[in-house]
């Protein structure tokens, strides 16, 4: 009888497509990657359901990701946040930081990058 692994369950907070299969190729064998497209469909599962890790865009059409960051802390006070952005913002990053988000990762993201993260959150999930 295999082993069960244990997958870590992850909310990604972004408005393209394309970054949650980057995310899965990253995480697949570690992690299960659940894509919300705003910030308030994102905040309505965060209320039904448990998350490890919040990868939240920065910038969306309609809405701020460092406006949503308190929210995604209130909704599920246990997830680590990471921001990402299309921009290397020292302002945005720092914001971010005194909000208390674990990293903030420029896209397009390596998957060193991502994986570099996650390792060092594991370190917080085991």
């Amino acid at each position: 009888m295999g082993q069960k692994v244990n997958r870590h369950k992850v909310l990604l907070i972004d408005d393209d497509s394309t970054i949650k299969y980057s995310l899965e190729m990253c995480l697949d064998d570690v992690c299960e990657v659940t894509h919300m497209v705003t910030v308030a469909d994102g905040l309505s599962i965060l209320r039904k359901c448990d998350f490890d890790l919040v990868f939240l865009d920065l910038v969306m059409p309609s809405e701020s990701g460092l406006d949503a960051i308190e929210d995604i802390y209130k909704a599920n006070r246990f997830s680590h946040i990471v921001m990402l952005s299309s921009t290397n913002d020292a302002r945005a990053a720092a914001v971010a930081f005194q909000k208390g988000v674990f990293d903030y990762i420029v896209k397009p993201f390596s998957v060193k990058d991502i994986k570099d993260c996650v390792t060092r959150i594991k370190g917080s999930w085991w």
